[in-house]
């Protein structure tokens, strides 16, 4: 069986990955005191590290579940 999934329903998830992406950016770099670029390499750096989706890995954090961190990815 073939599911179907419109191009909006495509469109509100890269939305919705897009905002996590963000507001894990956000929380790294608030509890780290380091800008949006360095969190956002932390975040990068701990998913590549650690062979995980970076949208896996966003939604995680956001959640509490992982923060990675700019010295310890």
């Amino acid at each position: 069986m073939t599911t179907f999934i419109s191009p909006v329903s495509r469109s509100e998830t890269r939305a919705i990955t897009g905002l996590a992406h963000e507001q894990a950016k956000g929380m790294i770099a608030q509890r780290h005191g380091v800008d949006m670029e360095t969190a956002f390499t932390a975040l990068r750096d701990h998913a590549r590290t650690h062979n995980l989706r970076l949208a896996d890995l966003a939604r995680d954090v956001t959640k509490g579940h992982h923060l990675a961190t700019p010295d310890h990815p």
